[in-house]
């Protein structure tokens, strides 16, 4: 998955609710010292375009679906 971008997950099973998550990125220590080499050279910061600047929030996830609630009546 590409590391700049914010992504999805969904998980599905028949007869559990589905789950879904957005799993945000941010900036990591290379990002932030092109950045900084960027502003202190004057040289354009053309590793930030790049997903090796970015991280995402999170790494791992643990998803735990729930029975669907049936509401017949």
């Amino acid at each position: 998955m590409l590391r700049n971008k914010t992504i999805e997950v969904e998980a599905e099973k028949k007869g559990f609710e589905p789950y879904t998550r957005l799993i945000d990125h941010h900036l990591n220590g290379t990002g932030k010292l092109d950045v900084v080499g960027a502003a202190v050279f004057l040289v354009p910061a053309i590793g930030i375009m790049g997903a090796g600047a970015w991280d995402l929030d999170q790494t791992e996830l643990q998803v735990q679906l729930f029975p669907e609630h049936n509401e017949h009546r």
